[in-house]
């Protein structure tokens, strides 16, 4: 399986507030995999406003999964949306990360899938998920498991890639994996930029993708 590490740098707006605005889609995958929080501006409202999903099609599966926590797979939408709980309370094995990440996988593999935008941890507030993408890669990576999947793109926050790198190291290392590191790619960015006027002395801003790409600075 071929992962691709692909890294989203946010503003400092989106940031400031807790909000995730900006997101690009990939062309040539079969399904995107999201947590289910469609409430506020989150990775799958972004996603879903990028991809023109109907949106109270993903709210109605997102509580839906929420409450049955097992893996909602949503066919009505292009590209294929595999839903994942939200993990609030770990009561029980299939509602722990590692849980979560195995339902994932196979729902993934009932429906065949070749390629997989993971984008779970493409904005993160908190950075307190090492242990989180340790038990992820875990199950990924474990040279018994016999998934179709052919590539696996993992958006990921800037400011976690140091630490998915080093977890990912330290699984490789466990389940004596070629020393193969995954690809690093940059997400398309995005800018605030002044579009129009209002009365009262206030401007409209819209968020655009930057024409000014750098590379991420880690923290």
């Amino acid at each position: 399986m071929k992962i691709i590490f692909r890294v989203h740098v946010h503003t400092e707006a989106e940031i400031q507030v807790g909000h995730k605005l900006g997101f690009s889609g990939l062309q040539g995958v079969d399904a995107v995999s999201a947590t289910a929080n469609a409430e506020g501006f989150t990775p799958l409202t972004a996603a879903a406003r990028i991809y023109g999903w109907d949106r109270d099609l993903i709210t109605r599966a997102s509580q839906q999964c929420n409450e049955r926590k097992e893996v909602a797979i949503v066919h009505q939408v292009t590209p294929t949306l595999l839903l994942v709980p939200k993990v609030t309370g770990r009561t029980s094995y299939k509602y722990t990360v590692e849980g979560c990440a195995i339902d994932l996988l196979m729902a993934a593999k009932h429906l065949k899938i070749k390629a997989l935008h993971f984008t779970h941890f493409g904005f993160m507030q908190s950075h307190k998920v090492a242990d989180d993408f340790r038990k992820i890669l875990e199950i990924i990576l474990n040279p018994l498991s016999d998934l179709p999947l052919e590539e696996l793109i993992w958006e990921i926050d800037y400011r976690g890639l140091r630490a998915l790198q080093s977890a990912y190291h330290s699984v490789r290392l466990r389940f004596h994996l070629p020393d193969d590191d995954p690809a690093i790619i940059l997400a398309p960015q995005f800018e605030w930029v002044d579009t129009m006027p209002l009365e009262g002395g206030y401007t409209w801003r819209e968020l655009v993708p930057s024409p000014h790409q750098h590379p991420p600075t880690r923290h």
